[in-house]
């Protein structure tokens, strides 16, 4: 979907859980979702999942990562790689709480 970056595209990384990291998509008002093993590395789950979606890191207009639970070094890493992705695409970033994740 070159080209597409009109659409309002935001990513959210769910890494609460012990043994998969969770990734949302959300184009416009639809959501389309993905789950990873824990031992692929966040970023390269980050490619695949966009690359299924034909986009390109790029495209995005926002991250959010949930926290408030699962594992402190999990939602570190997902919180640093959120960081650093949004500081270098010039895009917002904010946290998450589960509450507000699941509406």
């Amino acid at each position: 979907m070159r080209g597409c970056c009109a659409r309002n595209m935001y990513l959210c990384i769910d890494s609460s859980q012990a043994d998969e990291t969770k990734l949302s998509l959300g184009l416009d008002t639809n959501w389309v979702h993905g789950n990873f093993s824990m031992s692929t590395p966040l970023l390269v789950s980050i490619a695949e999942f966009l690359k299924k979606q034909n986009l390109m890191i790029s495209d995005l207009k926002g991250l959010a990562v949930l926290v408030g639970r699962g594992r402190f070094t999990s939602t570190r890493i997902a919180t640093t790689i959120a960081n650093t992705l949004a500081y270098a695409l010039k895009i917002p970033v904010v946290a998450v709480k589960e509450i507000d994740f699941d509406k």
